[in-house]
């Protein structure tokens, strides 16, 4: 899984992006990259 080029859209900070994968029962969330 691969994200890049995401639009910046927080006014004062930086984006703090992660990813949630939901299958079936499980439910997994990455680390926050920053």
């Amino acid at each position: 899984v691969l994200c890049a080029g995401l639009k910046n859209t927080e006014f004062i900070s930086k984006q703090d992006p992660y990813v949630c994968v939901e299958y079936e029962d499980a439910r997994v969330r990455t680390r926050t990259c920053t």
